[in-house]
């Protein structure tokens, strides 16, 4: 068998980084070779006999396909981050054809960030996922949606409360399928759904300062990589090295 890939992206910013607009894309191409049999030799079997009792030669191949669009938005006081891909996914087999299959997953996602009052800041973020070609009962279109407000205090903003809201709309699905030489399977997992944290954090690193101004300063003060000079010998004047 053999496997071969290629990609390909690129990123470009506009107006100083405001605006970016990324893409990628990305091919698979691979072949495997298998065996399947269940038939036993006996410890005496030769391997003339072993090879003219070959099971038939299974060559799966299986071909992917995937591509990405997305864009950047950096502003003082928003930021947002949407993408959509799309994947393609085929699979054939030449004894076990009726398992040849071919499916596609679109996505979306979307971030996003806004400071208000220099303090608060309001971050969410939102994925809609589809799949076509599953085994029934797992194409399923789901969005998976999770927010968070945070409050900093103090000047230096050293402390901060966050409240954490987790799959907002209670859809949250993790599906996936395996494709091997001989089969192919389509999983469904448990994941943790809706749920929300509220979280306190202080910053303790005043100490760190504390400790930098109680340590002794040398008076004699160079730039970097110049050396500390003597008096030379003979009478000449002082200087550096």
């Amino acid at each position: 068998g053999y496997s071969t890939q290629m990609m390909l992206g690129m990123g470009r910013p506009f107006k100083q980084n405001m605006f970016v607009i990324n893409t990628f894309g990305m091919f698979r191409f691979n072949k495997d070779i298998s065996y399947a049999s269940n038939k036993q030799f006996s410890s005496g079997a030769t391997s003339s006999d072993i090879l003219s009792n070959m099971p038939p030669q299974n060559m799966t191949t299986t071909i992917t396909g995937m591509y990405n669009l997305g864009f950047t938005i950096n502003l003082r006081t928003f930021t947002m981050t949407a993408s959509g891909r799309a994947t393609y996914n085929k699979a054939a087999y030449t004894i076990s054809s009726q398992q040849n299959t071919e499916y596609t997953n679109y996505a979306a996602t979307m971030n996003a960030g806004l400071t208000l009052f220099k303090t608060v800041r309001l971050i969410t973020d939102c994925s809609y996922t589809t799949n076509n070609g599953l085994s029934a009962g797992y194409n399923q279109n789901t969005i998976l949606w999770n927010g968070n407000i945070t409050k900093d205090f103090f000047k230096d903003k050293r402390a901060q409360i966050k409240v954490q809201l987790y799959d907002i709309l209670g859809q949250n699905v993790s599906i996936r399928r395996n494709t091997t030489e001989n089969y192919i399977e389509d999983v469904q997992s448990k994941v943790l759904t809706r749920y929300f944290l509220v979280s306190f954090i202080y910053n303790f690193n005043k100490f760190l300062g504390a400790q930098k101004a109680q340590q002794p300063q040398d008076d004699h003060q160079f730039m970097p990589g110049m050396r500390m000079g003597g008096f030379r010998r003979g009478g000449g004047g002082g200087g550096f090295d």
